[in-house]
């Protein structure tokens, strides 16, 4: 989920130790006089869900059409999710997975994953039954499923499906080598990460697993997973690769079982290619090497995808994720599946980032984007400890997603322990955490209704071969794509290799083809930085991001005794903060009659409760254009109204304070007003 070298360890292990640990991020003295709960865990405070869309599934299976997702009817698709993880699924009483379901749609998601079903260990239960093998289902863990899948599908929440995480095989499975797999031997956990692309036996099982589960038949929804439409994208397997994490498993000689099934694989790969063998057998380096772990990526996962689809999966499939500050050369076997995946943790200040330096994590997903394919991204946040200014990012990011089109962005983690106890805070446990969740509505609202417009200009960046294989050239490390993410709508283009013949460019327009990472498209002075459409514009000189659009308008950062004079509203916090406009009824702002303000600043935990939270009061003023009086409303946690405000005029605008008592308020035309006014 996140970091580099470390990362794959925490796969297995992340929530526990969270868990069980005190959390950072606590409530101290300076912060008592914050108020507490006005994000309540299991409330929402409006209803986003759209009766049109209910059940999830009415518009047919999910296709991938181009770079794009959209329904069997033509319904384009963009999904705004979250995952919902491990004991959170089936250790969650049926009384909260119901509440829960409701919640999240209510919030604005339209996608959860389910993930780490499979996983045993730091999770207490699982999908794997207990016993001398892991080939058991267990039963009451399945209905716990089920019911997660056909509520969330009631409320037109859509479900992705991971098919291998974190399952721990054990002796019983007799599997050849086990002893270089066994988990009490690999910090890992026994999981199979790398061996499994050379060992045919863990290949069975996890398909054996994966046929198992999609065949199923829920018995809420009366259909098995293949044939639900609700059911949108399996991932194969999680964060599970050779490039650039897991190939030196295999060719270590501390595992002869599995080294060997490697070099058998390389003197076919050699003989195909010329290949000298023993620069292939050197996992660790750049070049020979990367090419002949993309070539096995690709065939285990095409035979994978044979059986799936034959199997009855009709939806969209990836291997796995671009993940982990890899390199280029991850994407050659990604860009050849139905999507690609990314998952990518911010850190520090994002907002404060200089493209031309420092690309973070915005630049990891948008390297992501391979020409002619969509891009989703199913684990997102800042990364631990949780951040101060965690109300930066959900704002920010859905507007940068929007602008270059990005099919899916799902927030790691809503919960990842029993939603009735979810245990202490942390940075992967979003679910009552006013900085993330509380944006989440009008982040919503403006990414899947498509109120930011998708940037005007096209460019590729044609990577060489030295960059995509030769090298350990990172997105991070790019100037090009960090420079351009903002700006205007980046591809990623691998070179045409004889090596890997399947790798082949898409078709597509451009407006230019870049092929040096390292140049620049913002300029040596230049302290912000503007899409090509107008709309968002961020300067890294303040650590302020700004979304100009005819239904929404936000700030979001280091936004204190700034006067931000938006096309539509004008904004003046004391304190940094995040605060968005959004209407409500499809108008432009001045002449909606029903908008959402939300404003958000930092949250600490209460004793580190993930449940218990309080808020530092947004300060400041905002004054909103329009034509007739207005009223504002405070909006309860659970959606109750709280007492009405009639709004000054100033000059034919309505003022407000932005201090109202709540994350979420209301503006609506006072009782004089007529409709047709």
């Amino acid at each position: 989920m996140n970091t580099a070298g470390a990362r794959f360890l925490l796969a297995c292990a992340l929530a526990s130790a969270i868990g069980a640990n005190a959390s950072p991020n606590l409530c101290g003295a300076d912060e008592q006089d914050w108020p507490a709960e006005r994000v309540r865990f299991g409330q929402a405070p409006i209803d986003s869900r759209v009766a049109a869309d209910r059940p999830a599934g009415k518009h047919g299976f999910l296709e991938a059409r181009g770079e794009s997702f959209a329904f069997a009817d033509g319904t384009p698709a963009r999904f705004f999710g979250v995952n919902v993880v491990a004991g959170a699924i089936f250790r969650s009483t049926d009384e909260e997975i119901d509440r829960h379901a409701e919640r999240i749609a209510r919030l604005g998601f339209n996608l959860v994953r389910l993930h780490h079903h499979d996983s045993s260990g730091w999770v207490r239960d699982s999908l794997i039954a207990p016993g001398e093998t892991s080939r058991g289902i267990a039963p009451a863990a399945l209905a716990k499923l089920d019911r997660w899948f056909a509520r969330l599908r009631d409320q037109g929440v859509y479900v992705w499906l991971d098919l291998h995480t974190g399952r721990p095989f054990r002796a019983g499975d007799e599997i050849p080598g086990f002893g270089e797999v066994d988990g009490t031997k690999l910090r890992s956990g026994g999981t199979g990460q790398g061996f499994s692309y050379v060992n045919p036996r863990l290949e069975e099982l996890i398909l054996e697993f994966a046929v198992a589960l999609l065949t199923h038949r829920n018995p809420w929804t009366k259909l098995r997973y293949v044939d639900d439409p609700a059911l949108a994208l399996v991932l194969i397997t999680n964060e599970n690769d050779l490039v650039s994490h897991f190939g030196n498993r295999l060719s270590a000689r501390e595992h002869p079982w599995h080294r060997a099934r490697l070099l058998a694989l390389a003197a076919v790969f050699a003989a195909r290619t010329g290949a000298d063998i023993r620069q292939l057998e050197q996992t660790w380096a750049p070049g020979p090497a990367r090419l002949f772990l993309a070539q096995i990526e690709r065939d285990w996962a095409q035979r994978v995808r044979l059986r799936l689809r034959s199997a009855g999966l009709r939806v969209p499939i990836t291997l796995t994720s671009f993940w982990s500050k890899e390199s280029f050369a991850a994407l050659a076997a990604l860009g050849a599946e139905d999507f690609v995946d990314v998952h990518a943790y911010g850190s520090g200040l994002p907002l404060r980032a200089d493209p031309r330096v420092r690309g973070g994590f915005i630049a990891r997903i948008a390297a992501g984007q391979v020409a002619g394919r969509p891009l989703t991204v199913s684990e997102w946040n800042l990364a631990e400890p949780p951040q101060e200014r965690r109300f930066d990012t959900p704002m920010w990011l859905a507007g940068v997603a929007s602008l270059q089109g990005w099919d899916a962005l799902v927030l790691y983690a809503y919960a990842q322990r029993a939603l009735q106890k979810p245990g202490a805070s942390s940075s992967y446990l979003s679910a009552g955490d006013p900085s993330i969740i509380a944006l989440a509505p009008a982040a919503a609202l403006a990414y899947r209704r498509g109120d930011i417009s998708a940037a005007k200009r096209r460019f590729v960046v044609r990577l060489s071969r030295r960059d995509a294989f030769e090298s350990d050239r990172r997105p991070e490390g790019s100037p090009a794509i960090s420079t351009l993410v903002e700006r205007s709508r980046v591809s990623v283009e691998l070179p045409e290799t004889s090596e890997l013949p399947w790798a082949a460019r898409a078709a597509i327009s451009t407006d230019e083809t870049v092929s040096d990472l390292d140049a620049s498209f913002v300029p040596a002075d230049a302290q912000r930085v503007s899409s090509d459409s107008g709309e968002l514009q961020r300067d890294f000189s303040l650590g302020i991001a700004v979304i100009d659009t005819a239904r929404t308008q936000a700030a979001s950062g280091e936004i204190a005794h700034q006067q931000l004079r938006l096309s539509g509203v004008r904004i003046e916090a004391r304190n940094h903060a995040a605060v968005a406009f959004s209407s409500l009824d499809g108008l432009p702002l001045e002449r909606s009659r029903r908008v959402l303000v939300t404003v958000a600043a930092r949250s600490c935990a209460v004793n580190g409760s993930a449940q218990r939270f309080r808020s530092e009061p947004v300060r400041g003023s905002a004054v909103l254009r329009g034509g007739f009086a207005r009223v504002l409303t405070p909006l309860a946690p659970d959606g109750e109204r709280g007492a009405t405000i009639i709004l000054a005029r100033v000059g034919g605008a309505s003022r407000l304070d932005l201090d109202f008592g709540s994350h979420w308020a209301l503006i609506e035309p006072t009782a004089s007003q007529s409709p047709a006014q």
